[in-house]
């Protein structure tokens, strides 16, 4: 881990208004996956007596996953006003898919850093720098709202395959009208140049990081290498664009997802999320010694925060894994009347039918809706051997209705 003053000696309060306010996002570090490692974030603990500490907020989605929460964070608005409702969203189109994979006009309400930087003239330095187009919601349209913005976006997502990282910093070629991507950043030392800071990560120099090889994990970025690989493209476009150093207060939004990622492989009570807290934990004093450099010491404002949580294994959490695969094959064998699948696409809290099948095959969401209500953790369950049979008959889900009962009732916000 990166080593320097202790957190406690490096915060000062500042005297004046801020030149930068930095949101900085631990996708996927929620209270709960927090509170399953206590010991693995003392700098995060320790800048809590120095801010604004929130125990109890709302949560403005369901499923709260990366695209909503992200729009939700720049809007200021929830996902039935913004309109990314989910990281999978039914297109105009008809086409279920990444709202934001069509363009930046999937985001249907302008962010702050969009009003504000008009407001200004678009005299404040903004920009981003994430992983994929998902994470652009927080700070908003760039120049597709107002055509004199230079609004700077970095991603890991440089092709059009929604979901799918590139190999190197960039932009999608759909978004890249309305922003600014800087070629340097694909100068800087490549992934491979950390690979010895994942295989100490784990206190083994052994080549494997907790046993996994680096090239299973796309090739190191799904290990503890991604922190001060993006650390340092950080600091190159701040100090390259210019962050923090006039009067004019200026926007960075950044997210790290390494616990993310780490939680979809391993779960959020592995040792291997241990490690990934305590990485992106100990970034923390480093960056704020960097933030006192190039904006001046208490002249910067920081948000640090998550999108969402994760889930534990079910050894901790108590729970049992419902395999969409496994899912989505019941549906098919069930309700398939040969044309063409039943379910498009499964989430974690909805299933999108195919309204193609539906209507030709005559099927009703109210029967496939009751049907599912009725599914029981032994028919769903990835692997019933660990149930006992009075398990094995419990009801899967608490309930299971049609979207359509909610047409013509009002928001609950």
């Amino acid at each position: 881990a990166p080593e320097g003053e202790p957190m406690e000696e490096v915060l000062e309060p500042g005297s004046r208004a801020p030149s930068l306010v930095v949101v900085l996002v631990w996708d996927a570090g929620g209270r709960y996956v927090l509170d399953l490692h206590p010991d693995e974030w003392p700098n995060l603990r320790a800048m809590i007596p120095h801010g604004t500490w929130y125990e109890e907020a709302f949560v403005g989605s369901s499923p709260s996953t990366t695209a909503p929460v992200h729009a939700t964070l720049g809007t200021g608005a929830f996902p039935r006003l913004h309109g990314v409702m989910d990281n999978f969203v039914r297109r105009p189109d008809g086409e279920v898919r990444d709202p934001l994979s069509a363009g930046i006009d999937g985001l249907l309400l302008p962010t702050f850093a969009d009003v504000y930087s008009e407001a200004l003239d678009h005299r404040p330095v903004i920009g981003t720098v994430a992983t994929l187009a998902w994470h652009l919601g927080m700070m908003g349209h760039g120049s597709r709202y107002s055509p004199s913005a230079r609004h700077v976006a970095v991603l890991r997502q440089s092709t059009e395959d929604t979901g799918l990282e590139g190999k190197d910093w960039g932009l999608p070629g759909v978004h890249a009208p309305y922003f600014v991507s800087p070629g340097y950043v694909r100068d800087l030392p490549p992934l491979e140049a950390y690979a010895g800071f994942s295989d100490a990560a784990d206190g083994t120099v052994d080549g494997l990081w907790r046993g996994h090889r680096f090239e299973d994990l796309r090739g190191g970025f799904d290990t503890p290498a991604r922190i001060p690989y993006q650390a340092r493209l950080i600091e190159e476009v701040v100090k390259r664009e210019g962050f923090g150093q006039d009067d004019v207060p200026d926007l960075l939004f950044l997210n790290f997802k390494l616990i993310d990622e780490i939680g979809h492989l391993f779960t959020a009570s592995s040792v291997e999320m241990a490690d990934a807290i305590r990485v992106q934990d100990a970034h923390l004093p480093g960056f704020v010694r960097f933030l006192d450099e190039v904006a001046g010491r208490g002249r910067w404002a920081m948000l640090v925060t998550a999108d969402h949580g994760h889930t534990a294994s079910p050894e901790v959490s108590g729970g049992f894994p419902i395999k969409i695969k496994v899912l989505q094959q019941l549906l098919e064998d069930t309700w398939s009347r040969g044309s063409g699948p039943v379910a498009e696409r499964i989430r974690p809290s909805w299933v999108f039918e195919n309204p193609d099948t539906i209507e030709v095959d005559g099927l009703f969401l109210e029967e496939i809706s009751s049907w599912l209500a009725g599914l029981t953790r032994g028919e769903t369950a990835p692997d019933a051997a660990g149930l006992s049979g009075e398990e094995r008959g419990e009801r899967a889900f608490a309930a299971a209705f049609p979207g359509t009962l909610f047409t013509d009732r009002p928001p609950a916000f």
